[in-house]
């Protein structure tokens, strides 16, 4: 890899004109200047065009906006066009956390030239960009993330990158509607090499309308991801989960309290954060209510 490769940041896009602006902000805001920024806009009728206008002349900004086939076809599309050699794909509702992001990522994959796919840790947003939860992650274990499935041991997808050669060989299924990510990472973790990174990558917007606040849809195209990839969704299978979501919770709550910078970060984007001791306890009815997490098989 080069000194300073050329990283492409693929944005999938549909009337997200309320929240977009911070997303490009948070790429253009970034301290790593060989980088450009793909949106692939399936057509939008709010005001998201003309944020793009907006920002096109501001950092290497391309876009189009045409009718597509949904978001695995967006993001296709969009690495179809990605010119670098490492490659992000961050939803247009979400953010890059700090200016230091794409250099952290980077520098990781020139560390490790045996790692295919790098990621890192997030954080939960509202829809008024107010950080309300860190998610601390754990080293990349194949057979957990089969087994627990979508619901607590899978990379963000905000927060991972890849190297070139991932992402010519493979495309997200555009059969999915949910769980591409999820169907993603299982599929490239059978032939490539993923590293977790100790920092916070992204911000995840949480509000309501985004697609995972339908909960059933969401679960019953997980499950059948999971028994497409060999999964026990029995009673021996739930208990499993049940246990390993517990751990991905305390786990939350022990990177809230143990994260240095979680409330002192350079923020890429126009958001905010709670003072340290209101975020960390946050995170304490999520562990007691773990078991809502619980899919129903």
């Amino acid at each position: 890899m080069d000194e300073h490769p050329l990283v492409t940041i693929v944005t999938p896009s549909y009337n997200q004109g309320e929240f977009i602006e911070e997303t490009l902000q948070s790429v253009a805001r970034q301290d790593y200047d060989h980088l450009e920024h793909v949106v692939v806009d399936g057509g939008s009728d709010d005001e998201t065009v003309d944020v793009l206008k907006q920002y096109e002349n501001r950092y290497d900004l391309r876009w189009v906006s045409e009718p597509d086939e949904g978001q695995s076809d967006a993001v296709n599309k969009g690495f179809e066009k990605a010119r670098g050699d490492v490659v992000g794909w961050l939803n247009a509702d979400d953010v890059y956390y700090t200016r230091q992001v794409i250099t952290s990522v980077v520098d990781a994959f020139r560390e490790r030239p045996d790692i295919d796919v790098v990621y890192g840790d997030d954080v939960l947003m509202d829809r008024h960009s107010t950080v309300t939860r860190l998610r601390t992650l754990y080293e990349f274990d194949y057979e957990r993330m089969r087994t627990c499935g979508w619901w607590g041991w899978t990379p963000a997808s905000e927060a991972t990158f890849y190297r070139r050669t991932v992402i010519e060989e493979e495309k997200l299924d555009t059969s999915l509607d949910y769980v591409m990510d999820f169907e993603y990472f299982l599929r490239l973790g059978e032939r490539f090499g993923f590293e977790h990174v100790d920092e916070i990558f992204a911000g995840k917007r949480r509000h309501e309308a985004a697609k995972s606040v339908d909960r059933a849809a969401v679960e019953d195209e997980s499950k059948a991801v999971m028994e497409q990839y060999g999964a026990r969704l029995d009673g021996r299978g739930k208990l499993s989960l049940y246990l390993a979501l517990l751990y991905v919770q305390f786990r939350w709550l022990w990177g809230a309290t143990g994260y240095p910078d979680v409330t002192s970060p350079d923020l890429a984007f126009d958001g905010s954060y709670p003072d340290r001791r209101t975020f960390v306890a946050a995170q304490f009815p999520s562990v007691t209510k773990a078991s809502r997490f619980i899919p129903r098989f």
